[in-house]
């Protein structure tokens, strides 16, 4: 999203799609191209998780809030946040499954959410954006 020309593209439609138009960007290409790639990628996500998971209407459940965690620790935007919070995401399950039990270890990670939304709101690499 910020070193390819594809992704400086949707970010200035997002920010202001009447300048972005007027310096020749077409909405009318790149909001298909980014749905066509954001649906791919969700397909090939749910092809690679369903033979680990059984199919069943609530497949995703515990992944979709791991998930969740993971974005909000690693920071909106950021794909490095997100590989090193879903690193230390993984390591807490681990040790908190082995020294604390389950669902001790499921309270871990939502306590460390809860820090981390008080100490860094944006998250660890994520950025502040525009003040208000």
């Amino acid at each position: 999203m910020y070193h390819t020309d594809f992704g400086r593209a949707l970010r200035a439609l997002a920010d202001d799609r009447a300048v972005a138009t007027a310096q020749g960007l077409r909405p009318k290409v790149l909001f298909p191209t980014a749905f066509a790639l954001a649906t791919g990628l969700a397909g090939l996500t749910g092809a690679l998780v369903t033979p680990i998971l059984s199919l069943a209407p609530h497949i995703g459940d515990p992944v979709l809030a791991t998930s969740f965690l993971i974005v909000i620790l690693g920071g909106l935007g950021s794909v490095g946040g997100a590989t090193v919070a879903a690193f230390i995401v993984g390591m807490i399950e681990a040790f908190s499954a082995v020294y604390l039990g389950g669902s001790k270890g499921a309270l871990a990670l939502f306590v460390l959410v809860l820090i981390m939304l008080v100490v860094r709101p944006s998250g660890l690499f994520g950025y502040r954006g525009r003040g208000a």
